[in-house]
């Protein structure tokens, strides 16, 4: 791993990042969303009140335990801390994660390409740079959402599959499935990798272990088992869960902004046919005319790509569904920095849609949410349909990566 010395201008570079990016967190961490009010404070109420040896026997929480536990464990350490701190703690404990993923997959592609090891000053900066992002500040620091953490588990998926750690890839990706059951956006990545036989099809049993493995505390405590098998079916498959919604994207950039509200199930199924048919032939077709130079910049591309398409192709997604692209489209642009246009893109559409109620006239014009969507929508297509074109210039036509001494 590349060391940064101590008082080296590369040392108060990532200083300075750090320090401003501590300094925004202090600015925004006071504030209470409309998730937190509703749903988080109650759950950390029911924790405190019951403790970590109870509390975890009833469905008091429609997440995944994994992240309970979190809240939890957090709660336990600090008990003289306020709820809201601890819930924005343990999103900070995430980007922490993150920041150590960013710097090693950025060290490992530098070390590959440039064969040095003597590189410390960009992983750094990116490392720091990714808990500066926009959404990343929005989704913590403002929000306290917990997005980064099924996040960070998918970025050590793509991480482990790169260095040929199959098996703490499968651990983390069912990691991110027991945060969150967005992790399923990256599933034409793991197809990818069935049939370029870096996975077994056995092997793929890990990951639901996993998720098992994250529910027996709760099921010690005298939770249901078959409530804690199904517990993201309704998120996955009722579709009439947001009523509130007036359109099908229920707030998010993606093609079904421009549709009613749909609670006919076979829209719905449509948009998850619809997903899945072109996550799987991108998959295919990646795996045919795949060239073997650069893979883990050719993995990240894919999952950059499959972390966008996904969400927008799917109905009744969030806003922040986009978060794991925003994630990956930045890590991108970090190995090759002529592609940072499309990390822009994507940190722009996904705060317009986050912040869609949000009246900020020095970043959006005066216009209604719906408006504000509807530009992000066409945004992240442009941007998706630029991720496409790379992934067909560098993997389907089998031109190789350039590497990162080199022109484009």
């Amino acid at each position: 791993m590349p060391r940064i010395k101590t008082f080296s201008p590369s040392f108060f570079i990532i200083l300075a990042l750090y320090l401003l990016a501590v300094c925004l967190k202090i600015y925004l961490i006071d504030y209470r969303s409309d998730d937190y009010n509703g749903y988080v404070i109650y759950w950390m109420s029911y924790i405190r009140e019951h403790g970590m040896a109870h509390a975890y026997g009833t469905r008091f929480s429609n997440y995944a335990p994994l992240y309970t536990y979190l809240l939890g464990i957090f709660s336990l350490l600090s008990p003289y801390l306020s709820t809201l701190y601890i819930v924005k703690t343990v999103t900070f404990a995430g980007e922490a994660v993150a920041v150590y993923y960013v710097y090693e997959m950025v060290a490992l592609h530098q070390r590959q390409t440039q064969g040095s090891t003597d590189i410390s000053l960009p992983p750094g900066i990116a490392a720091v740079s990714v808990i500066l992002l926009p959404t990343v500040l929005a989704n913590g620091a403002w929000f306290g959402q917990c997005d980064i953490w099924y996040t960070v588990c998918l970025l050590a998926f793509v991480f482990y599959l790169s260095c040929g750690g199959k098996y703490k890839a499968l651990i983390a990706y069912g990691l991110s499935f027991s945060f969150k059951p967005q992790a399923i956006f990256l599933t034409p990545l793991l197809l990818f990798c069935l049939l370029e036989r870096k996975i077994r099809w056995w092997e793929i049993a890990i990951i639901p272990g996993v998720y098992i493995l994250t529910c027996v505390p709760a099921w010690l405590e005298g939770r249901p088992f078959m409530e804690l098998l199904f517990n993201y079916w309704p998120q996955l498959f009722n579709w009439n869960m947001h009523q509130q919604a007036w359109t099908a994207s229920f707030m998010a950039a993606n093609i079904f902004i421009y549709l009613p509200d749909i609670s006919r199930g076979w829209v719905a199924y449509g948009g998850l046919f619809l997903a899945a048919c072109a996550g799987g032939s991108i998959a295919w077709v990646s795996h045919r005319r795949r060239h073997d130079e650069n893979s883990l910049l050719a993995m990240i591309l894919l999952a950059t790509l499959f972390a966008a398409l996904m969400p927008y192709l799917l109905p009744r997604q969030l806003g922040r569904y986009f978060f794991a692209a925003d994630i990956f489209s930045f890590l991108l642009a970090a190995l090759r920095p002529r592609w940072f246009f499309i990390a822009a893109m994507f940190q722009y559409a996904s705060l317009a849609a986050t912040l869609y109620n949000v009246s900020l006239p020095w970043i959006w014009p005066h216009y209604s949410g719906i408006a504000r969507l509807k530009t992000a929508m066409w945004i992240n297509a442009a941007a998706i349909a630029m991720l496409s074109w790379l992934c067909y210039q560098h993997i389907w036509k089998r031109n190789p990566l350039p590497l990162a001494n080199t022109s484009e």
